[in-house]
């Protein structure tokens, strides 16, 4: 478990590197990943992209679950 922070002026590239960190699972398939976010629009938003992005084996077949987006 670890803690990355990232900041930037456009959100689509904070995005592709979350998309990145969460393509590799955490070991305990149960835990969830947590996610901070600003606002509900942008974490509407966001799991929107990452279901895009993401998918279950890697098939981008717009599915993004057990995240937490306090």
């Amino acid at each position: 478990m670890g803690l990355h922070i990232h900041h930037g002026a456009q959100l689509t590239d904070l995005c592709d590197a979350l998309a990145a960190l969460l393509e590799s699972p955490l070991s305990d398939p149960f835990a969830a990943e947590v996610v901070a976010v600003p606002t509900a629009g942008i974490r509407d938003w966001l799991q929107q992209q990452l279901a895009l992005r993401l998918g279950a084996s890697g098939h981008r077949n717009g599915i993004s679950a057990n995240l937490e987006m306090p």
